[in-house]
């Protein structure tokens, strides 16, 4: 089922990408949706040159220097023009008549250098018979790249951005709420800190590439009017994004040599300081450091599937094979989307590597789920194990008393025996003098020397008796009755005498613990087992004070952490249960309390 989604998912996104592609690199329009894009424009430089000119085009044209584009409208057949900038300043007359102008001097600020990419669907006199649209190129770009214009009704040229940008937008705010949620939730229902940060590294990431993703969208500003702050935001996520990917994997794989992603790291670190240090003094632009990254953010992907790849075949590091499929897919995807930077197979830049990298993430938070799971399984294997170690101590412990006793009583009787001649002597004696009250009174005394058999015997297997005999006797030692009658043999096929101990020992102690809470009435612990062919049942039976808790069809505790969760024994017993195919029934009435176990012997 996990791969038929993955495959299902894998297939929605990448016709996504290619419908959503197609359609903007051609820029299919359907014939009656009343929008034209506007071809065969007058292309004017600052020179006086004269061309034709159809958009989308990229010009190499002087830094700052000036250009105007002109196209003759029929008057009164648009209502609007929606018109896009690539870091270039823009005014637009229709008529000779100044109708909208960005990017202008004073209209960004200045450490920005190049005005960032802008959006308008800017209405148009219905009488204008001409457009002319002035363009001053970016100081810092030797190429300009002028996006296409479309004309037509203000609201049909919005629904269409929002279509052709609606998968692009969609990633990204998902993306965007996943990096903010994942963090938060972790933070709320995780506890260790290795844990927390396997999430809070996600959510940055997914943060982080939301943001890129966002900023890059054409349709962006028709949400957010701040172009300067969507500029930082594409760029700012696009430089960051691989840091917390990196993060993630360190915290995660733990690999034996992360001297390369640490130094992808490192080298990341240093050139977002210095990129955003150099916009901020007004020296070089984002725009242009971001050619840099377009080497450096591939090398941090590099770097990442590399460790992965090397710490499954060099170490057979079982982290790292379930994320080797992950890294490799995400390698493949940043570096088509660097392939589409460079040769432009779609104009919607980040589409390619944004679809990619949320399979990424969704497969990353897969395997960060079962990396958690699989943590919180060994912890409570090894609760288990440590309380099976408690028991073995205690049965020990009760057999070293049981053995002790036992030791005195042989000991006893030996001096017993050695005295028994001189015991006979002195009847002989008193038998002899005819003196029977003196023979009464001395074997009276004699009798009641002989020490009796120290431990009482409830089943014949030595291990399971001793444990029994322990709680029993502390029961019967507190004024609780009991009332013992199992059939457990010597010979316990393949279930060990331990995980038998295990069992009863818990289901004792807390029916145990149970009747020392109880402040009146009747206190009692009764246990049965028996033996139907190769099925052990064992059932103890105890009163208690009639107060449960119940969460999710399972008792919890009153000892662990004020009833938060399950008993610890009680799970020992589970656990035990489940290895020899069998189960575990509790049931509690209102002044009784019935624990139930059934093993395949």
């Amino acid at each position: 089922m996990k791969h038929f989604i993955f495959i299902v998912v894998f297939c929605a996104l990448t016709a996504t990408l290619v419908i959503s592609g197609a359609k903007t690199h051609f820029h299919v329009l359907p014939e009656d949706a009343g929008i034209v894009t506007l071809a065969n424009f007058k292309f004017v430089h600052d020179g006086g040159e004269v061309s034709q000119l159809d958009l989308p085009a990229s010009l190499t044209v002087p830094p700052g220097s000036y250009f105007t584009l002109e196209k003759e409208i029929p008057p009164g057949k648009y209502n609007s023009v929606m018109i896009k900038t690539v870091f270039t300043g823009l005014r637009l007359f229709a008529d000779d008549e100044l109708i909208y102008e960005c990017g202008q001097e004073g209209s960004f600020p200045s450490w920005i250098i190049d005005p960032p990419k802008m959006l308008r669907i800017q209405p148009i006199p219905q009488t204008a018979s001409k457009l002319r649209f002035e363009y001053t190129a970016p100081m810092q770009r030797s190429e300009v790249t002028l996006p296409v214009v479309l004309a037509g009704d203000e609201a049909t040229l919005m629904t269409n951005l929002l279509f052709e940008n609606g998968i692009l937008l969609t990633i990204s705010f998902f993306l965007i709420f996943l990096g903010l949620a994942v963090p938060i939730i972790a933070g709320i229902f995780l506890r260790k800190q290795d844990q927390k940060a396997i999430f809070i590294w996600l959510g940055l990431a997914s943060l982080a590439l939301g943001c890129w993703g966002l900023g890059e969208s054409t349709a962006s500003q028709l949400f957010i009017p701040y172009p300067v702050f969507l500029y930082l935001m594409a760029y700012g996520g696009l430089f960051v994004a691989v840091i917390p990917i990196l993060n993630f994997g360190l915290v995660v794989i733990k690999p034996h040599r992360p001297w390369l992603m640490y130094t992808a790291i490192a080298l990341l670190s240093v050139m977002v300081i210095l990129a955003f240090s150099l916009q901020v003094a007004g020296i070089v632009a984002l725009s242009r450091s971001v050619f840099v990254f377009q080497i450096i953010a591939p090398f941090g992907v590099l770097a990442f599937t590399f460790t992965i790849l090397w710490e499954y075949f060099r170490y057979k590091n079982k982290i790292a094979k379930s994320f080797a499929i992950s890294g490799v897919f995400l390698l493949f995807a940043v570096m088509i989307e660097l392939l589409n930077y460079i040769y432009r197979f779609i104009d919607v830049l980040s589409l390619f590597a944004l679809s990619g990298i949320i399979i990424f993430l969704l497969m990353l938070a897969a395997v960060g789920v079962r990396y958690i799971r699989e943590t919180v399984e060994a912890k409570a294997e090894t609760k288990r194990l440590e309380d099976q170690v408690r028991f073995t101590n205690r049965q020990i412990a009760v057999q070293q008393e049981q053995y002790a006793g036992i030791t005195d009583s042989m000991e006893q009787a030996r001096k017993a025996r050695h005295d028994l001649r001189h015991q006979l002597s002195v009847i002989q004696g008193f038998n002899e003098l005819g003196d029977h009250e003196n023979i009464r009174k001395y074997l009276e005394e004699l009798i009641s020397s002989i020490p009796m058999a120290y431990e009482k015997k409830y089943c014949e297997n030595m291990a399971v008796n001793a444990v029994v005999a322990h709680y029993m006797a502390m029961a019967v030692s507190e004024g609780i009755e009991a009332d013992i009658q199992i059939s457990i043999p010597e010979a316990t096929g393949d279930v060990p005498a331990m995980d038998l101990c295990i069992i009863i020992g818990n289901f004792l102690e807390n029916a145990l613990d149970a009747c020392r809470r109880m402040k009146k009435g009747d206190r009692y612990i009764r246990i049965r087992s028996m033996i139907d062919e190769d099925t052990l049942s064992i059932v103890v039976t105890n009163s208690y004070d009639g107060v449960r808790k119940e969460k999710g069809g399972v008792y919890i505790s009153r000892k662990e952490d004020k009833y938060s969760r399950e008993g610890i024994g009680l799970a020992s017993v589970k656990t035990v249960c489940e290895k020899h195919r069998g189960l575990v029934r509790i049931e509690a009435g209102k002044d009784f309390w019935k624990s139930s176990a059934l093993i395949h012997m």
